[in-house]
């Protein structure tokens, strides 16, 4: 019977008769190991070293096609209307109008939409919609407000947001086809009690060879470079080459005025309004 002593004596002589053997493979199987991770590491080098200017390339033309992205984003996407000289005036009676200077600066989009709001302190306006067109300033109004007298001075503009429509550009801009003429501001007193009332005549022309069922038109009072007053007036059934006479009123008038704006805003785009021949 073997016994445990036996088999460690067993071992220690297999060890020793074996140990030059045994160092022989220790040496072979650590130069395999040395030799493998050189070449490994060779490997990778002259790897990297043929990739890295791929690599390079890729990363200059991803580069390059996020600019050109963003060129073509700028160039095919709108960009946002501009805003300035938020304002409450005066309106009829006791009653504010709020008012803003919209600009467009893309000649190929119509803000088809702008839903938007005022705050004058506290008091914040009911949602309105207007519409930009293209290449065009003018102003977004809210009209006949009803606002405490501690409410502040104040005023703010919120666009809520903007819905817009891409077109093709035209020859003629909406000043073209509109030409306004004459105009004339003039204070006089009316009614009991007597107040005064400000009036604003001018001659609109249809310069083109296009009617229009509705014509809209924005009436802007300057006290130099500040609105004091405004008003959206609209010409039924414009027909082309005719002129139409415009009067507006503003009662009480605005205690200083120098100047009446007369701004076009037909939107030469919507087919539903244009006046197709008899």
């Amino acid at each position: 019977m073997t016994t445990q002593g036996d088999l460690w004596l067993r071992f220690n002589y297999w060890f020793v008769s074996n140990s030059a053997s045994l160092r022989k493979w220790w040496v072979l199987i650590l130069l395999g190991f040395a030799v493998f991770f050189i070449v490994f590491s060779l490997t990778n080098i002259i790897v990297y070293s043929i990739s890295f200017p791929r690599e390079q390339r890729l990363i200059v033309r991803m580069i390059d096609a996020s600019g050109l992205y963003t060129g073509l984003r700028e160039q095919f996407l709108p960009q946002a209307l501009a805003t300035s000289g938020a304002a409450v005036v005066n309106g009829t009676g006791t009653k504010k109008d709020f008012l803003v200077k919209v600009t467009n600066p893309n000649e190929q989009w119509v803000a088809e939409k702008i839903n938007y709001t005022f705050s004058l302190g506290a008091h914040v306006t009911e949602e309105q919609s207007g519409s930009v067109i293209p290449a065009h300033e003018t102003y977004l109004a809210t009209y006949g407000e009803e606002v405490a007298s501690d409410a502040g001075s104040s005023v703010s503009f919120n666009i809520v947001d903007v819905q817009w429509k891409r077109v093709s550009p035209l020859s003629q801009s909406v000043v073209d086809v509109f030409s306004v003429d004459e105009v004339q501001y003039r204070v006089s007193s009316q009614g009991q009690p007597v107040r005064n009332v400000g009036t604003v005549t001018a001659t609109l022309s249809n310069e083109s060879f296009t009617g229009f069922w509705q014509a809209p038109f924005t009436v802007v009072l300057m006290n130099g470079s500040t609105p004091v007053g405004i008003s959206r007036v609209y010409i039924e059934q414009f027909e082309e080459r005719t002129t139409r006479p415009l009067s507006v009123q503003w009662s009480p008038a605005p205690s200083r005025v120098d100047s009446a704006r007369i701004i076009p805003e037909v939107d030469l785009y919507e087919q539903t309004n244009i006046m197709t021949a008899q």
